[in-house]
């Protein structure tokens, strides 16, 4: 347990490993933290969590811009907090992001989709209701995998565990102007209109 206000702390480079260390005293909290996040993470899970802010730029909350200082005291790149790190391995198709790319449009569009996409699949209790998310959600699977035939072969089927993997692991990656696309080309059914093309090319937005 550190005070509140806590003295300032800095992600320090020893070696091959990285450790949260108070700035004037020394202290290492490294393994206090990890402690932390793994009881955290049986929280989350037992709680249904569904996704996480982090906190940017911060020795254990950061998603990749928290400064690491190596021995000889100097900045020496960016890397994550120990805790949003421990969290983002031992999780990773948990959504999160930053409160600092909560402003950037699409970046909040992507946090929020996988979101509550993922608490509706936790919601499914049956073959029926799968059938019915599969088809809520057979436009937005089109802008992550190429081939949206063997969720729809796993719907049919009525595997809710073999599809809720799947599709977990499908909202992982960051979808790009040509998942797009394919996704409304998906949707269009071949019918692919003026503003189709003019987005793929780079003309249009979404």
């Amino acid at each position: 347990g550190m005070p509140v206000p806590r003295p300032p702390v800095h992600l320090l480079k020893h070696g091959d490993d990285v450790h949260v260390v108070e700035v004037q005293s020394k202290t290492d909290h490294t393994k206090a933290m990890l402690e932390l996040a793994d009881a955290r993470l049986e929280t989350f899970r037992a709680d249904g969590l569904h996704g996480f802010v982090f906190k940017a730029r911060s020795p254990s909350c950061a998603i990749g811009d928290a400064p690491l200082t190596n021995e000889q005291g100097y900045e020496s790149g960016m890397r994550s907090g120990v805790f949003a790190d421990r969290i983002r391995r031992s999780w990773p198709e948990l959504p999160v992001i930053s409160e600092v790319m909560l402003m950037v449009p699409d970046q909040l569009e992507r946090f929020v989709a996988r979101v509550f996409a993922l608490a509706q699949l936790d919601a499914v209790d049956g073959a029926d209701a799968l059938r019915a998310f599969h088809a809520d959600h057979e436009t937005l699977l089109a802008s992550r995998v190429e081939i949206v035939g063997e969720f729809a072969e796993a719907a049919s089927a009525g595997d809710v565990d073999v599809y809720a993997s799947a599709f977990r692991a499908a909202m992982q990656p960051i979808p790009d102007r040509r998942d797009h696309v394919r996704a409304l080309r998906h949707a269009a059914g071949g019918a692919v209109s003026d503003a189709v093309d003019a987005y793929e090319s780079g003309r249009g937005v979404l």
